[in-house]
């Protein structure tokens, strides 16, 4: 009878611990401290939502290598890869204010400031075509996004090898066509950070299958998983 005891708390245990890894616990804020109600948390991978309480915090069902998506009326959508130290505490998730434009004000284009304009120089330099830009600036460095690919990747390798592979130039030009949209949505890019993704992901095989099949919803998951994996990656390295 002690040994049916035993093992019957045994199991209540590894099951306790089993579901306690498959629930995520968060908290959102916004300036760092401020607490967020009613942010909307959706994990993509099982399409499982909650809201956040009066204080920001919040429970969902998830595992390892899941993406979670927060969204607030006022707030810039946040993403998050779940990685396996995220669980079993209280994760706090930063989110920034939502600026909007304002309607009915118009801007006038300035005047072209030049090095010829303020005197600076007395000839009209050389204007290098956009592959001749491209090419400059893998070397000369950048900032943002395009730095951290070329940080990770090597981007002047990468750009040889735009040309080298039709097949990896349509999943590219795929990515490009089909989700540029949902990218600046999503995760907020611009066209030339969208068109550097696609050159860092068109080599994977993976995206070859979900471009060639137009899996529409697969591939928005896996855009996010591998911005967020670039992310961490970045951080990793500057650690």
């Amino acid at each position: 009878m002690r040994k049916l005891y035993i093992l019957i708390f045994i199991l209540s245990f590894v099951q306790l611990f089993a579901q306690n890894k498959d629930i995520f616990q968060g908290r959102i804020v916004m300036n760092d401290s401020i607490p967020v109600s009613d942010v909307h948390v959706q994990n993509l991978h099982n399409e499982k939502f909650t809201t956040t309480d009066k204080e920001g915090y919040f429970t969902i069902s998830a595992s390892e290598n899941n993406a979670l998506q927060f969204t607030h009326v006022s707030l810039q959508t946040t993403h998050r890869l779940l990685k396996a130290t995220d669980f079993g505490t209280v994760v706090v998730i930063k989110m920034r204010t939502l600026i909007h434009e304002l309607e009915g004000v118009e801007v006038q284009k300035a005047p072209d400031i030049t090095a010829q304009s303020l005197g600076i120089l007395q000839h009209t330099p050389n204007q290098r075509t956009y592959n001749e830009k491209q090419l400059y600036t893998s070397r000369a460095g950048g900032f943002g996004f395009i730095a951290l690919l070329n940080k990770i990747s090597g981007r002047t390798k990468m750009l040889r090898k735009v040309l080298m592979n039709e097949q990896n130039l349509k999943v590219a030009n795929y990515i490009i066509d089909n989700m540029s949209e949902f990218l600046k949505k999503e995760l907020n890019l611009d066209e030339e950070e969208i068109r550097y993704l696609a050159y860092y992901l068109m080599e994977n095989p993976e995206y070859h299958r979900v471009t060639q099949n137009k899996e529409s919803k697969t591939l928005q998951f896996m855009l996010i998983d591998s911005w967020l994996q670039i992310q961490q990656e970045a951080n990793n390295e500057s650690e």
